[in-house]
């Protein structure tokens, strides 16, 4: 009996302990997180954000994308075009070593803007790279190595030795240790003497009463009816072609019969000497001489100054590069280039199209 009592003793302590830690739980203030108080927080914390940042930056929103909306890097997946540094003019540069020869060439802006245009077509454009593989051209391996090696010595040099050997420009110093030449010529002009191993194209006409042949090679593309151009503007450099093609040279009193043979790129000079304006847009992408020539725009050399006779001038380059016209510049120690708009209106004195398609 005694021991029952002691057992009911204990069992009624052990439910007192719990009645009193019960209790103590019981009056614990704990708040009620319900999805009342949460959505009440996010409200004071959007508040909060109004009240300290009136401008609202720095909050992130979900953007919602449609199928239909265009591609923001639309521009920079499609155009995926090297573009190449701007070459210096070499007023701006060291004289060239070759070998004990110190060789000063100056005035270099004609030179630099042919390079700019075709050494970024080598780059981007396959058809016309492949086209020029096994060239001979001096001017054209001048720019493979601009195009492998960048600003280098070697390029510099090569440029130097191509103007001091051109002997339609005359030195104005030349000795056993030093030649010192001014590069200052018309942009049609130093085309011609540098691209002399590269024409635009190659033209054979048959007499069929004496049989004379004559063969002419020209690097400025000249079957052009300049009257369409001048008249109707640069829109219609395709009809002008087309004009052009149509054109036959006489012989003992009858048209001959051509045979032409198209070169990697079309090189056409544009300048009537009346200094007309030319929006870059004007220009065609793309050009047909044949079914299987066709040639897409590289670029435009433009011309900046008076035509007196006096003016030296300086040319600049805009090359087209995908969906973008871009400007280089020598006239700096670093030259200059950037992004123009394509409704730019420019003096175009020589503009470039280069091999797109197959080529026979």
């Amino acid at each position: 009996m005694a021991g029952k009592l002691e057992k009911d003793s204990i069992n009624v302590d052990n439910k007192s302990e719990i009645n009193k830690n019960n209790n103590l739980l019981a009056s614990i203030d704990i708040p009620d997180y319900d999805n009342g108080s949460i959505d009440n927080d996010s409200t004071k914390l959007t508040e909060l954000q109004a009240e300290q940042n009136w401008r609202n930056k720095n909050i992130k929103k979900q953007v919602v994308c449609c199928y239909a909306d265009a591609c923001p890097n639309l521009d920079a997946i499609s155009d995926k075009h090297v573009t190449l540094p701007a070459i210096p003019n070499a007023n701006y540069c060291k004289n060239v070593k070759n070998g004990k020869v110190t060789l000063i060439v100056t005035n270099t802006c004609g030179f630099d803007s042919l390079c700019q245009i075709l050494f970024i077509s080598l780059v981007n454009n396959e058809a016309y790279n492949n086209a020029l593989l096994e060239t001979s051209s001096k001017f054209i391996s001048c720019a493979k190595v601009f195009v492998k090696e960048g600003l280098s010595a070697h390029f510099f040099r090569e440029r130097a030795k191509i103007l001091c050997n051109l002997n339609q420009l005359k030195p104005d110093i030349r000795q056993n240790s030093i030649i010192k030449v001014s590069a200052i010529s018309n942009i049609a002009n130093l085309t011609t003497w540098l691209l002399e191993d590269v024409p635009s194209f190659t033209e054979m006409n048959t007499c069929d009463t004496c049989n004379r042949v004559i063969i002419r090679r020209n690097v400025l593309y000249i079957n052009i009816n300049y009257t369409i151009i001048r008249e109707k503007g640069m829109r219609f450099l395709q009809e002008a072609l087309n004009e052009g093609l149509n054109m036959h040279r006489i012989c003992c009193g009858k048209p001959q019969q051509s045979n032409i043979m198209y070169g990697p790129h079309l090189i056409m000079e544009t300048e009537y000497g009346d200094q007309r304006s030319t929006m870059l847009s004007e220009y065609p992408v793309e050009l047909c001489v044949t079914c299987d020539n066709r040639y897409i725009l590289s670029g435009v050399i433009a011309y900046e100054g008076s035509n007196d006779v006096a003016s030296v001038g300086h040319y600049i380059a805009y090359t087209k590069t995908g969906r973008k016209w871009l400007y280089y510049d020598d006239n700096s120690r670093k030259g200059k280039s950037g992004v123009v708009d394509e409704q730019t209106l420019v003096k175009g004195h020589v503009c470039i199209y280069t091999l797109s398609r197959n080529h026979n």
